[in-house]
């Protein structure tokens, strides 16, 4: 039977190994462990208009689209995967769709395709395509391409249209 002082020494030991495994995980966490909220705090772009999109559904909030959403034109949306229809909503509708789907979806990653590099920095309309991966209750992951297009205004930018695409 091990003496009391060597059952310390044993006891010491084994915390310190202990503390040196939770400080490693601390320090690499495992890929797969909060791989969603790594992808949430990306930064999406230089484009301001751009970061407030990614910001928007990576975090999973509407509001975060108001200045987006400043305009009077109505916006073209169509999105069967989403459930809209295609028409032309006004910025409040948008805004009260977006809140919709991101209360009954989880995302688990947003993010741009590459833009072309021969298109200028600041255009007066600017195409985007995000893809949106995302959870809906219990149910398997799921992505959409979403063309996303901004238009310029003085002051700002304004989304003009939500288009899924193949």
């Amino acid at each position: 039977m091990p003496s009391p002082e060597s059952r310390r020494r044993s006891d010491l030991r084994a915390n310190v190994a202990l503390k040196g495994l939770l400080a490693l995980a601390l320090l690499f966490p495992s890929p797969q462990m909060g791989a969603g909220q790594a992808d949430r705090r990306k930064p999406a772009s230089r484009h301001p208009a751009l970061s407030v999109l990614a910001k928007a559904f990576r975090e999973e909030d509407a509001e975060a689209l108001r200045p987006l959403l400043k305009g009077e034109h109505k916006l073209y949306v169509v999105s069967p995967s989403l459930g809209l229809r295609k028409g032309y909503y006004s910025p409040d509708q948008i805004f009260l769709i977006l809140r919709d789907l991101f209360r009954t979806r989880t995302t688990v990653e947003f993010r741009f395709a590459p833009r072309d590099p021969c298109r200028p920095e600041e255009p007066q309309e600017l195409t985007v395509v995000g893809h949106w991966t995302f959870r809906q209750a219990a149910a398997a992951e799921r992505r959409t391409a979403l063309a996303l297009t901004l238009a310029r205004r003085p002051g700002g930018w304004d989304l003009r249209e939500l288009r899924e695409v193949p």
